[in-house]
């Protein structure tokens, strides 16, 4: 099931550029703008899960309407938070205390947060896409 689920599904190999960034923002469910080049590097792999619920920079909120933070993928049913970490803006312990803060308001609210730093996106993309699969096939499971 795992391998079905990261096999590309029929789009072309995309590069950078201007025919890839066409091709980002049309995809998935709508959503913000991606905010960095590694978003987009991130979301060119994670359309390989075949996944049309993705939704580019949602706005997470809890029960009372406040906002929680700005995700950078989202699959909303899921309450699947992805958030892509690159080694620039997340690697002082300012940073990480930020995001792991983020983590700890999300968790309440049944988000499950996955991170992805510069090094998955970039050197282990399959790896990546494997784990990423394992954590929707599990969420996918206890929604049954």
């Amino acid at each position: 099931m795992l391998e079905r689920l990261v096999q590309p599904v029929g789009a072309p190999n995309l590069r950078r550029g201007v025919a890839a960034r066409a091709q980002l923002n049309g995809c998935g469910n709508g959503g913000g703008s991606l905010e960095s080049v590694l978003e987009e590097e991130a979301l060119l792999h994670l359309l390989k899960l075949g996944r049309g619920d993705l939704v580019r920079q949602y706005e997470a909120r809890d029960r009372e309407g406040r906002l929680l933070a700005r995700l950078d993928f989202a699959c909303v049913l899921l309450r699947l938070a992805i958030e892509v970490d690159g080694w620039a803006s997340h690697s002082d312990p300012v940073a990480r205390s930020r995001d792991s803060r983020r983590d700890w308001l999300l968790a309440p609210e049944g988000w499950t947060v996955v991170r992805l730093t510069t090094h998955d996106v970039q050197r282990r993309p399959r790896a990546m896409l494997v784990e990423v699969a394992r954590v929707v096939a599990r969420l996918e499971a206890s929604a049954a």
